[in-house]
């Protein structure tokens, strides 16, 4: 079976971002399941990124799921990035802070141990 990729529009529906190709002609799909999935010329098989393939007619299709543009799908994944970053440089502050605290915990345990020991 030959399946004609549909470039530059990513589709979402609720839940997750899916790329889709056009059966060109009648055959069948052989899913990541083992399952054996009929495909009739002009039908759209959605393939998932977790690479689960569904075969829908237009009308499905359309019914569920919205164009995205690929270009902004791309810059949503450099800014999830650059956050995921600025995250971590935040969180290592943190813990540097935190660490700083505890060694003055500690400092102030062995003056306070030791005026206890005087008193």
């Amino acid at each position: 079976m030959r399946l004609k990729e549909v470039r530059e529009i990513l589709y979402a529906d609720k839940r997750f971002l899916v790329s889709i190709n056009r059966a060109e002609e009648d055959g069948i799909l052989h899913t990541q399941y083992g399952v054996s999935v009929p495909v009739k010329r002009g039908e759209i098989v959605v393939h998932h990124q977790s690479g689960n393939d569904v075969v829908l007619t237009e009308d499905q299709f359309n019914k569920y799921y919205i164009p995205v543009r690929k270009q902004i799908y791309e810059r949503m994944a450099k800014g999830y990035q650059e956050m995921g970053e600025i995250n971590l440089e935040e969180a290592n502050a943190s813990v540097h802070t935190y660490n700083d605290g505890l060694e003055e915990l500690e400092k102030d345990s062995k003056t306070l141990r030791f005026i206890n020991k005087i008193y």
